[in-house]
């Protein structure tokens, strides 16, 4: 299950992968970023 903050960033085309989420399920996120 993805949360918004994933939908938003697949939607402004920025790669990144979930780290899950901490114990108030809050999801962590790595922005990949290209230079």
């Amino acid at each position: 299950m993805q949360g918004h903050l994933s939908v938003w960033l697949v939607k402004h085309e920025l790669v990144h992968r979930s780290l899950g989420f901490d114990y108030q399920g809050i999801e962590t996120l790595q922005i990949k970023t290209e230079d």
